[in-house]
């Protein structure tokens, strides 16, 4: 998370990690807008992801409203929000909207079971990640466990 000039935790994405602020040219990473213009060192495309993308202050998401609109040919930029509601609509207008869902129960589990848990330990974990399938489950024998 980003810490404000002193030194408490910001909860907002502001314009200044959008856009270039005018009065510090030196920042460090660069804001969004002005690293998206420079072509990728490496591989053919730059991905930008937003996440909470409904953070943004009005500031920073009309910022970035030009990107959205006409972006160069090798960016792709992506907006996570579990609210997209609180999405500016010009915003949520330029944007191509995918939900996605929580797994399955089984499908966790499955997964689990794939990766080395017995029938019982995926179970339980699966009841326990509510359909949530990230992380990763390393069994005790792993020894980097």
């Amino acid at each position: 998370m980003a810490v404000t000039r002193e030194g408490r935790k910001r909860t907002e994405i502001s314009i200044d990690q959008i856009r270039q602020n005018p009065k510090e040219t030196h920042e460090t990473p660069r804001p969004l807008v002005q690293d998206a213009i420079l072509r990728p060192a490496l591989g053919r495309r730059k991905v930008y992801v937003i996440d909470p993308a409904d953070r943004m202050n009005p500031a920073a998401a009309n910022a970035l409203l030009k990107l959205l609109e006409e972006p160069p040919p090798y960016v792709v930029v992506v907006l996570v929000s579990s609210q997209p509601a609180a999405l500016l609509p010009t915003v949520l207008s330029r944007c191509q909207q995918v939900a996605f869902q929580l797994a399955s129960p089984a499908a966790v589990e499955g997964l689990l079971c794939s990766l080395g848990a017995d029938g019982a330990t995926a179970v339980s974990l699966a009841a326990l990640a509510a359909g949530a399938s990230g992380g990763q489950y390393r069994p005790r024998s792993d020894p980097r466990y």
